[in-house]
């Protein structure tokens, strides 16, 4: 017959085992505070250090990218001597690409550099790469082109004087704002400091000017991701169609593709027809309506998927889109289809915040 511990001799040894338990946390708490009591100072002198060496740059009064391709620059020159000429340096490692800037007498006595620059995805090496300018038809300044492969590139001012050459940072203009918050539990658009990141017209790549760890400003460059673009949903009464592009998919080879409830579930198999498109592979895909019915009696969403053996799965939508909210803004009308085999069902095709293309399906009763 075995004794029952003591209650108070249960308790300190509960209180024992507590302590012992608590004692990793406690010390790993402890060690948090002490490193951000010491990280403290080192914060104050690094914004100290940022707001010294910002005297010594390009005060920003403007710097974005805006549709995806143009720069658009205004600066204005540290001290007052007066620059014969100006030009903007695009830096990465060892590459080093120049464009043209105008220099502008400012009222306060101090230069004020303006540059438009058209931003193009290659190397720098490429014929092409150095941004000349020239003249449009109204007499303006034409934007020169510079070509940029993918990394960050610092941006320098380059600026002329009678007797010397200076090469000046660019500091961030005051006011950026932050990055976009999560929308709907996906990823957020891709941002920068100036705004949501559209892609580029011409080569879907994305340039972002962004803060170098030096806390000048820089560019950062990201090549075009293979995607499935949804050119348009085409809802009839006895089909339901998704037609788009797959875009910088080099190899179509094993290519599947299938329509699969949004978090996991059921899916069903698709047959897309590919065809050469204007900017890559076209797509043709008609919805499986009658056998996403019959899942289940609610509305169920959905999303269609292609399946490739090098770039993972992509999910068709409309992802190079500039919107914050583009659930809002780009709507489908929904509409009653009735498929050959099956009972009529409601089909409420949206997009997405993040530009994921679902389609919200409800079944019908017969002869609704």
């Amino acid at each position: 017959m075995t004794s029952t511990p003591h209650p108070p001799l249960t308790a300190r040894l509960q209180m024992l085992a507590l302590n012992r338990l608590r004692s990793p946390v406690r010390a790993a708490r402890a060690a948090r505070r002490r490193a951000a009591r010491m990280a403290e100072p080192l914060h104050r002198s690094v914004a100290r250090l940022d707001g010294v060496t910002n005297r010594f740059r390009a005060r920003s009064e403007h710097l974005s990218v805006l549709d995806g391709q143009t720069l658009n620059l205004a600066a204005v020159l540290p001290g007052h001597e007066r620059a014969a000429g100006a030009h903007l340096e695009f830096t990465s490692g060892r590459e080093r690409v120049a464009a043209l800037a105008r220099v502008v007498p400012g009222p306060d006595g101090r230069d004020r550099v303006e540059a438009t620059v058209r931003l193009r995805l290659g190397r720098a090496a490429e014929e092409g790469s150095a941004a000349d300018g020239g003249t449009d038809d109204r007499g303006g300044t034409a934007p020169g082109e510079v070509r940029l492969a993918p990394g960050r590139w610092d941006l320098r001012l380059v600026a002329v004087y009678p007797e010397r050459t200076a090469r000046v940072a660019l500091a961030l203009p005051d006011g950026a704002p932050p990055d976009a918050p999560p929308h709907d539990g996906e990823p957020p658009p891709r941002t920068s400091p100036a705004g949501p990141l559209p892609a580029c017209p011409q080569t879907r790549a994305r340039f972002g000017i962004v803060r170098a760890p030096s806390g000048a400003a820089a560019i950062t460059v990201a090549a075009p991701q293979p995607t499935a673009e949804v050119d348009a949903v085409l809802l009839r009464p006895y089909r339901a169609q998704i037609t788009g592009e797959l875009l910088d998919l080099p190899d179509i080879h094993a290519l599947t593709a299938d329509v699969a409830l949004r978090g996991g579930g059921a899916a069903h198999r698709v047959r897309p027809t590919l065809d050469p498109g204007s900017r890559g592979i076209a797509f043709t895909v008609d919805l499986p309506v009658a056998e996403m019915a019959a899942v289940a009696g609610g509305e169920l969403r959905w999303e269609l998927r292609f399946h490739t053996p090098t770039h993972g799965t992509l999910r068709a939508g409309r992802a190079d889109t500039d919107l914050h909210r583009a659930g809002a803004v780009l709507r489908v009308p929904a509409r009653t289809v009735r498929p050959e085999s099956g009972p009529p069902a409601l089909v409420r095709p949206y997009y997405t915040d993040s530009g994921t293309l679902c389609i919200a399906l409800t079944p019908l009763p017969p002869g609704a």
